[in-house]
């Protein structure tokens, strides 16, 4: 019995460190690689979207005041 477990052991355990054990890991960091790229991504388009509504409020809201078209005040008197 003892020698059967020695085999099993011994089979069973490169069988997990050798093989399992390095592609959970790669799994892992995997997933983890994945999440941190889609977290970034959303902070650097919220990010964006700030400088953006920023750069277009600055730049094209004096120019909108002075390119509406106002007719002036007809007096009829």
């Amino acid at each position: 019995m003892r020698s059967l477990l020695l085999f099993i052991g011994s089979v069973l355990y490169p069988l997990v460190m050798v093989i399992i054990s390095p592609m959970l890991a790669f799994l892992y960091l995997l997933f983890g690689a994945i999440l941190l790229g889609r977290y970034m991504q959303s902070k650097m388009q919220w990010l964006m979207n700030i400088f953006a509504g920023i750069k277009l409020y600055n730049l094209h809201f004096p120019y909108k005041k002075h390119l509406v078209f106002r007719p002036k005040a007809v007096r009829l008197h």
